[in-house]
């Protein structure tokens, strides 16, 4: 018995003494915060592990709606998508901007995630993820908009290119008025998917 509460002692007073430590390096300045300085790998790894375990425990249960991959659903979460989330994540054929490269952890380029599922994919889009950069959409957006986009953004990890951009095509937009604009050239007048704002002005548009 004495035995075990010297090495709890012990553990207790260790935990205390990392903490400590770690205070006075924050306290001085010492532990990075620039979005240069990367995280080595074992935690990265770690963070990444408890991500995708948390992802999954809030995720659990939750049911799409009837009509989740139905053409409809899919143009809403392509505006959605095409005004919130590629210049971050990217789109078939078109790269991320300069903030997307620019943000630490790195957004995840969508097109590459094959696999994704869309429960999940609502949960993220929902509740965004602490310390990311992502934002969190569903105090801002409806339930209907916010599976819309988890489809779409599953769906177009299947897209080519041409597909990507067809569809850009169809909402009166092309993939070129997505693509970073060279310094010095100025921007294509209203050439741009529909925002929000126009979003607004058809049926099941953002609110």
């Amino acid at each position: 018995m004495r035995r075990l509460i010297v090495a709890l002692l012990t553990v207790v007073i260790g935990l205390v003494v990392l903490a400590g430590v770690a205070l006075a390096l924050a306290w001085q300045g010492l532990i990075p915060v620039a979005a240069t300085a990367h995280h080595i790998g074992p935690v990265e790894e770690a963070l990444e592990m408890a991500f995708d375990a948390g992802v999954a425990r809030g995720s659990r249960g939750l049911q799409p709606p009837s009509d989740v991959d139905s053409p409809e659903m899919q143009r809403i979460g392509l505006i959605h998508y095409q005004d919130m989330c590629a210049s971050c994540h990217g789109a078939p054929g078109v790269e991320r901007s300069e903030i997307g490269k620019g943000l630490y952890p790195h957004p995840p380029l969508l097109e590459r995630h094959k696999r994704a599922s869309v429960v999940k994919t609502y949960w993220v889009v929902k509740n965004g993820a602490r310390d990311t950069g992502m934002p969190e959409f569903g105090s801002t957006h409806s339930d209907r908009e916010l599976w819309a986009m988890a489809a779409f953004a599953v769906a177009m990890a299947h897209m080519t290119p041409e597909e990507y951009a067809h569809r850009l095509a169809e909402l009166g937009a092309t993939a070129e008025a997505t693509a970073p604009v060279p310094p010095g050239v100025p921007a294509a007048p209203s050439s741009a998917a529909p925002s929000r704002a126009q979003a607004a002005a058809t049926p099941h548009g953002h609110r």
